[in-house]
């Protein structure tokens, strides 16, 4: 199978959601494309984080975000992932929270 990442040539996967469909929708705007990465690199690398949408791991947007990392893109990392959540992605925020 496949893997991918957004990242231009040479950057590390390590630190980024890796997906398992190249047209995730997540990947749609992702800054210096759209990577492919060797199965048995993701298989060998240890705490790789799969894209909930694309790869069926059960993965939620919840534990993404008490692990300080955005479910939606790749863009942000730290504790205040809620505050970048809301407002960079804030329908999909409005759903996760049940809000909308």
């Amino acid at each position: 199978m496949p893997y991918y990442y957004a990242g231009r040539s040479g950057e590390s996967f390590r630190e980024t959601v890796v997906h398992t469909d190249r047209d995730c929708p997540d990947l749609a705007d992702a800054d210096g494309g759209v990577r492919p990465i060797a199965d048995s690199t993701v298989e060998a690398t240890e705490d790789v984080t799969l894209c909930g949408a694309c790869s069926g791991a059960d993965v939620g947007a919840e534990t993404l975000i008490s692990e300080g990392v955005c479910p939606w893109c790749d863009e942000y990392e730290g504790e205040h992932v809620g505050q970048h959540a809301s407002s960079a992605h804030s329908e999909r925020w409005r759903a996760f929270k049940g809000e909308g």
